[in-house]
């Protein structure tokens, strides 16, 4: 058995039996997915399909149902498909996530694992290509790009994100003088703020130790608390007023992304949320903080 053949068996067979997705949910047609109107969904981040990459993608897959499979015309479609994905298969990825959205069996649905599996992209290249997306809203490709960003961080129950191949990229845009990339910086931080902040303090090289030490130390304070709560040392909802104090410091952080990580904790654990720190971060100078802030308060207002 060729190894084309037995990597499609394992993938179909693990996603059968639920060790990839859970459970396969086909999808329906892509203008079923949500009721948001024309003119809003001209203005959202989205994935376009192209036409070619999505034939190609299709005449692979078709060669791999065969009985028996089509291996010679499979080993084709996957050099085609290196060959017009890009450099750094930035074309191709997003298209992957696309089909394997509309995936209508199990393996259409897998094609991203198959295709990422076969070509080897690396785990950078994928990051790199689905970052302009982070900020879809479709219900259906959000979480497809969910799960293929699952690959980047080899996710598993119990443990956090691994977030070194996002901080690459960070780093890659400090060396080049770039503005840190707002849309990764996001998503990292509604998954796993404390993670991602302290990935980000470091892919940002940051020296001095005035900007470091109120990072590290609020960080330690919130996820001390949280552990608490986890483990039952400490009422849940109840904040040590240590925690609450390096928050209070952190806000003031030169970084933005500093004092996003504090907006952030508010938003995903109220307990932590204070009026005084509330209004602080309200009238913050950058837009990302104001907006997370903003996001809470007007829930909390709504259910009022």
């Amino acid at each position: 058995m060729s190894r084309l053949i037995q990597t499609l068996f394992l993938l179909v067979y693990t996603s059968m039996i639920g060790l990839r997705y859970g459970e396969i949910i086909f999808a329906p047609p892509v203008d079923a997915l949500d009721g948001i109107g024309k003119e809003q969904a001209q203005q959202e981040v989205t994935i376009e399909p192209d036409a070619e990459l999505q034939t190609e993608i299709d005449r692979l897959i078709k060669a791999l149902k065969e009985e028996p499979v089509d291996e010679a015309l499979a080993v084709q479609q996957l050099d085609v498909l290196k060959a017009i994905g890009g450099e750094r298969y930035e074309l191709l990825v997003p298209q992957l996530v696309f089909y394997s959205m509309r995936g209508r069996d199990v393996y259409e649905s897998m094609a991203f694992d198959i295709v990422v599996g076969h070509l080897e992209i690396s785990k950078y290249y994928i990051a790199d290509a689905l970052r302009p997306y982070l900020g879809i809203t479709k219900p259906q490709l959000k979480r497809q790009l969910h799960e293929a960003l699952e690959v980047v961080e080899a996710t598993s129950s119990g443990r956090p994100p691994d977030y070194s191949y996002y901080g690459a990229i960070i780093e890659t845009t400090v060396r080049e003088g770039k503005e840190l990339p707002r849309n990764l910086i996001h998503y990292m931080y509604e998954s796993d703020p404390g993670a991602a902040v302290i990935r980000v303090m470091r892919s940002s090289m940051l020296r001095k130790p005035s900007e470091v030490k109120p990072i590290l130390w609020a960080e330690h304070q919130v996820a001390d608390v949280l552990w608490k709560w986890k483990h039952g040392f400490l009422e849940r909802g109840v904040v040590e007023p240590e925690a609450v104090e390096a928050l209070w410091d952190l806000s003031d952080h030169p970084r933005w992304w500093a004092r996003l990580y504090v907006a952030e904790i508010m938003r995903q654990h109220p307990a932590f949320r204070t009026d005084d720190l509330i209004a602080v971060l309200l009238t913050d100078p950058d837009e990302s903080v104001r907006s997370v802030v903003t996001s809470f308060v007007t829930n909390n207002a709504q259910d009022d």
